[in-house]
C-alpha cells in the first residue's frame, strides 16, 4: 500500500517524460508530512519558486491567496532531495515581499489531513 515508483524517460540524456506510479488509489497511500520547503527568486516580471520536500509530496501545488497568476507547472510530484522549480507570472505587478507573504505550497498530504 505504500510503494511509489518514479519513472523517467530520457532521450540523448535529456528527460522527455516523468511520471509516478502508485500501486493503490491515492486515498489508500499512507502519506507522511512531506515538510515542504519553498524558496522564491525574482525573475523578470515574475518569480522562480523552488519546492523541495524531505518526504514524497504528491500532487504538490502552489497558489496565492491574493494574486491571479500563471504557473509553468503545477501539481508536481516531489521526490525527497529532488527540488522542482516553477515559474510564476502574476497577472499584475506585485512586490517580492507581498508575493512571498501570500504564497502557499500544499500537497495531497494537506488534503488528506482535512478529511
Amino acid at each position: 500500500e505504500n510503494l511509489l515508483v518514479w519513472l523517467k524517460a530520457e532521450v540523448d540524456g535529456q528527460p522527455v517524460s516523468e511520471n509516478l506510479v502508485a500501486l493503490v488509489v491515492p486515498k489508500r497511500l499512507r502519506l507522511a508530512e512531506p515538510q515542504l520547503a519553498v524558496a522564491v527568486k525574482t525573475a523578470g516580471t515574475g518569480f522562480k519558486v523552488t519546492l523541495a520536500a524531505q518526504r514524497p509530496a504528491l500532487w504538490a501545488w502552489l497558489d496565492h491567496e491574493a494574486v491571479d497568476a500563471s504557473y509553468s507547472d503545477n501539481f508536481v510530484h516531489l521526490q525527497p532531495g529532488v527540488p522542482v522549480t516553477i515559474t510564476v507570472r502574476p497577472a499584475r505587478p506585485i512586490s517580492a515581499s507581498a508575493f512571498k507573504k501570500g504564497l502557499r505550497a500544499r500537497s495531497l498530504f494537506d488534503l488528506c489531513q482535512k478529511s
